[in-house]
């Protein structure tokens, strides 16, 4: 089917698979709801997926910051 659609060989199903468990985790789901969402009984397995290390890294700066601002009473 990929053929005849004219996609590369280069390119497997679970790249699309990783792709919308990246884009679900940037946009603000947790891996818990992205593995349901994926059909994946181990969080392990959606984690191997995720290939959202800018956004993951975004998140837990925006969260520190925050808890900063609570923490200095701000």
């Amino acid at each position: 089917m990929a053929r005849a659609a004219g996609i590369p060989d280069a390119v497997w199903n679970m790249d699309a698979g990783a792709g919308a468990i990246t884009e679900a985790e940037d946009a603000g789901a947790d891996l818990d709801d992205a593995r349901a969402a994926a059909a994946h009984t181990q969080a392990s397995t959606t984690a191997r997926y995720s290939r959202g290390a800018v956004g993951k890294s975004r998140k837990v700066a925006t969260l520190r910051i925050a808890h900063r601002g609570v923490k200095n009473g701000a």
